[in-house]
């Protein structure tokens, strides 16, 4: 079988932070990251991918996303992270390359979260379905 996706969910940290490092996105954003890792992706139980539509006077438009539930072990460092970086900016690696990087709004404790932005639909199709494989 296939194997999974190395997925990491680490903050975003200080400039001079010496314990961090600058990765710089597909689209040239660049962030320092912290080297340690809060999830990873034996802490997702399942992702599924998903759409919404806005529909203009033209054409509907989507955006894409994936829903992630967690293990239980993940919903506790999920809650955990989400508390200490509250207000802060979480950074999604996903093989090595950062493709996310959001503000936590409020705590995440029921182990369910949504990633959207500007992934492409083959992009959350082909995630979803390797953070499924087992």
């Amino acid at each position: 079988p296939l194997a999974r996706t190395h997925v990491e969910f680490r903050a975003v940290a200080a400039t001079d932070d010496a314990d961090a490092s600058t990765i710089t996105m597909k689209n040239g954003e660049s962030f320092h990251i912290a080297r340690s890792i809060e999830l990873d992706e034996t802490d997702i139980q399942s992702a599924k991918a998903g759409r919404r539509g806005i529909a203009t006077a033209f054409a509907t438009q989507y955006t894409y996303f994936i829903t992630l539930d967690t293990t239980p072990n993940g919903r506790e460092r999920l809650a955990r992270s989400t508390k200490a970086h509250l207000y802060g900016d979480p950074a999604i690696l996903v093989g090595g390359s950062l493709v996310y990087v959001a503000q936590v709004m409020e705590p995440i404790t029921d182990g369910r979260f949504e990633l959207a932005g500007s992934f492409s639909e083959a992009e959350v199709n082909s995630l979803a379905a390797s953070l499924n494989r087992r």
